[in-house]
């Protein structure tokens, strides 16, 4: 049986807000993309290596979500390649 939501239930997906990003989330997105410019294609492992020599706050998860949001803002460019089962994502900036 399906749920029975209120009359003023929205059914279709929320639209993303504006949301300020925090300084230290643009930070972290700014240096990845440092990294990322440095080293070339790359996936988020090699990155975080990286990344964690100077500060190991920064978690795979949140890193992943970074590296998210830098493509859809044209940063980065998202490639998935499937090699014996395994799917990997490589990351690479975008030329300045």
């Amino acid at each position: 049986m399906p749920p029975n939501y209120g009359p003023n239930h929205q059914r279709q997906a929320a639209k993303k807000t504006g949301a300020h990003k925090s300084p230290l989330r643009s930070a972290r997105a700014a240096r990845l993309l440092d990294i990322s410019r440095k080293i070339g294609e790359s996936n988020v492992d090699d990155l975080l290596a990286i990344y964690r020599e100077n500060d190991d706050g920064l978690h795979k998860d949140d890193a992943r979500k970074i590296l998210d949001e830098l493509t859809e803002e044209g940063n980065l460019v998202k490639r998935t390649i499937t090699k014996c089962g395994r799917r990997r994502t490589l990351y690479r900036a975008m030329e300045l």
